[in-house]
């Protein structure tokens, strides 16, 4: 059996706390929680996190749990690897708990990590300048990626394909820029690295810029956000960034919050870069 073709249901391997006939409600495998927040839908084989703002196949799933590339949950799931600790799924929260940073440094630039962020539209010097490479080890395997620490001091990571995982608390981070009177808040690092690529800056944003990591950390902005006079939003346009819009409005006042149409047929603020320096190549 293909690796995409295993289903995220039988991955998971528990009991939905509600069920319809495409799709089913769990407890998420990345925290405790008492209402479920996990969506699988059986028809297409996706599973989407509404705590967390994150979804998609079951490839992305095995790559967030295991913390490890597209080839080896690839392995995993084709050698049907995950049956044995499936078992008791509170499990895959224990190995963010027992992460541990062995060295923060400077991105290599012709690393595998840089390539990846190039692949996404972002300069070498844009990504040295917000981001470092965090060497970490998790249960006894060491691996690189990309990070960007939040105001409690936390590592927010981003890796291959997608890959994000928080070491330490979860929270947002904040870059301080010319303009102290306006805020710009995006959802994940590669939009506010995209929004730096767009404006054609060196690296230094016009206006103070809040990126929220997973849209569940708006509500730790609230006092923040009433010291500006202008908040740019330039969230996700799917549901989980409607939402949190939506949320933003009441928070901070709607005469306060500007949005933008320029990217609206995009996913995000980097889709939308992809697609534009494609068509200047």
């Amino acid at each position: 059996m293909k690796a995409k073709d295993v289903s995220i249901e039988s991955y998971i391997n528990r009991k939905p706390m509600k069920r319809k006939n495409s799709y089913g409600l769990y407890i998420s495998p990345f925290r405790d929680e008492r209402n479920p927040s996990f969506k699988i839908d059986y028809d297409k084989n996706l599973w989407y996190d509404y705590g967390a703002g994150e979804g998609g196949s079951i490839i992305d799933l095995v790559m967030k749990l295991e913390q490890c590339n597209f080839s080896t949950a690839c392995e995993i799931l084709e050698n049907g690897g995950f049956s044995f600790h499936r078992s008791n799924i509170s499990s895959a929260i224990q190995p963010h708990l027992s992460t541990e940073i062995i060295d923060v440094t400077t991105p290599f630039s012709q690393g595998v990590l840089m390539q990846y962020c190039i692949s996404r539209g972002i300069s070498g010097n844009i990504v040295c300048a917000y981001l470092r490479q965090i060497h970490y080890v998790n249960n006894n395997r060491e691996y690189y990626s990309l990070g960007m620490q939040n105001v409690l001091g936390g590592w927010e990571i981003v890796g291959l394909n997608h890959f994000k995982m928080v070491i330490g608390n979860k929270a947002y981070s904040i870059i301080k820029g010319e303009c102290s009177n306006e805020l710009c808040i995006f959802e994940g690092i590669f939009d506010f690295l995209s929004s730096l690529m767009i404006g054609n800056r060196k690296c230094e944003p016009q206006t103070d810029c809040i990126i929220l990591h997973s849209v569940t950390t708006l509500r730790q902005t609230k006092e923040i956000l009433n010291q500006y006079g202008v908040i740019h939003s330039f969230l996700d346009n799917d549901e989980a960034g409607e939402k949190c819009h939506t949320e933003l409005l009441m928070m901070a006042g709607q005469s306060k919050v500007i949005t933008y149409d320029f990217y609206q047929e995009y996913k995000d603020i980097n889709d939308y870069l992809l697609d534009k320096k494609k068509d200047h190549d």
